[in-house]
């Protein structure tokens, strides 16, 4: 969650959310996503938007195996 946040720092604490620097805003476990909404809701001075945050999957690393080239040719023979 991002936006002005410091007038419900300490609510949103409670609800079991921590500040990430990194992201420049809180982050919450799934599990509390409708109590945030419900807080935020209650006061008319909020203004609430849902954005998915999922984080896209890693990029997988290749094997090593994949970095060997059979057809190699030495050209010191």
């Amino acid at each position: 969650m991002t936006g002005d946040t410091l007038n419900v720092k300490d609510q949103l604490k409670s609800l079991g959310g921590s500040w990430n620097r990194g992201l420049k805003g809180w982050v919450f476990p799934g599990s509390k996503k409708a109590a945030v909404l419900a807080l935020l809701n209650g006061d008319p001075t909020n203004t609430v938007s849902e954005h998915s945050a999922a984080p896209s999957p890693a990029a997988k690393r290749q094997k090593k195996d994949d970095f060997i080239d059979d057809d190699f040719i030495d050209d010191d023979e």
